[in-house]
């Protein structure tokens, strides 16, 4: 057990940015949005960035560093590389290894002393033990990621995707527990707009409130055009992928965890329940959002006694436990 720790020994440090105001150094950040949103190419371009101590598009500072990139979706030499290559980046600052794992993470974080630290997508290199709707669980996977950020001063960026077949934007519907956003102190989303334009936005805003939006277009490289390359676009502060209306935003909430919770099979509307709970959902928008996405739900018998099971409309709900005469 450690010993007891006075306050007025603890020599007190201003926090650095590797981004101001969007990615912290020395801490575990966020970036999540749907499919095919820009997720991969925004970390890309970061990587790019950092590379050539290339100022950020609004102006701020970037630090010159090394880079590790650990893709567990993308081929390296089909697509991470070349998408490096036409984006103009110093590959010899960008540093990966042929399994791609975190095992050794820590030990090539100390030899190579990066800036930024991209995991894509983070799900992959958690522990395969991880409960990711369980609280306590992606906290105890998380944390030595976001100890490792600490003690080495390298920011580190997880990729995510929320839960599937909503059409609304997904505010804090990242996969599973909400832990994730709570463990990360940075959380950027990105979705793009109806004229293709893509945002990158701010909704975790306890290290700074200000977090203007920026944008950015994906475009052909003109070095080869089956590649693309990220264009920065400075946008108005007034553009927002945050719904004003906080009820909405509930809703939306509440119907993208229902879809991530019965997108296996029917499930106990108990468990149901306390999930909701559990994600801060209130029983009245959870009953909404079962009416909005049609859940149906079936009642079993067990022992002189009902249970409710919920389903989505394209569930089959045959796995259920017949009904006793």
């Amino acid at each position: 057990m450690g010993s007891l720790i006075r306050l007025d020994t603890v020599t007190s440090r201003p926090l650095t940015w590797l981004w101001y105001p969007r990615i912290p150094a020395g801490r575990l950040s966020i970036v999540f949005g749907h499919p095919d949103r820009g997720k991969s190419i925004f970390a890309i371009t970061c990587a790019t960035h950092i590379s050539l101590k290339r100022l950020w598009p609004d102006g701020a500072d970037c630090p010159d560093g090394t880079v590790i990139i650990l893709e567990a979706e993308d081929s390296l030499e089909e697509t991470i590389v070349p998408r490096l290559q036409v984006a103009g980046a110093n590959l010899t600052n960008i540093y990966t290894w042929a399994d791609r794992n975190t095992i050794e993470l820590a030990k090539y974080v100390a030899e190579v002393k990066p800036a930024l630290v991209i995991l894509s997508p983070l799900n992959t290199y958690l522990p395969k033990t991880t409960n990711t709707w369980q609280d306590h669980s992606v906290r105890a996977a998380l944390q030595p990621l976001a100890d490792l950020a600490t003690s080495s001063g390298a920011a580190i960026l997880g990729i995510m995707h929320p839960p599937k077949a909503q059409h609304t934007i997904p505010i804090h519907a990242i996969v599973g527990s909400i832990a994730f956003g709570a463990v990360a102190r940075s959380v950027l989303l990105i979705d793009r707009t109806p004229e293709g334009l893509y945002l990158v936005e701010g909704i975790k805003r306890n290290l700074t409130q200000d977090i203007p939006p920026i944008g950015f277009r994906i475009v052909p490289s003109l070095l080869n055009p089956t590649l693309p390359i990220l264009q920065w676009e400075v946008v108005a502060p007034s553009m927002s992928l945050v719904p004003p209306d906080e009820e909405q935003s509930a809703l939306s909430m509440a119907c993208e965890y229902l879809n991530m919770a019965l997108d296996e099979g029917p499930v106990s509307s108990t468990l149901i329940r306390f999930g909701a709970e559990k994600q801060g959902i209130s029983l009245r928008t959870l009953s909404r959002a079962r009416k909005m996405l049609a859940v149906i739900a079936r009642p079993v018998y067990s022992q002189d006694k009902s249970h409710w099971w919920l389903s989505l409309p394209s569930i089959s709900t045959n796995r259920l436990p017949l009904h006793k005469s």
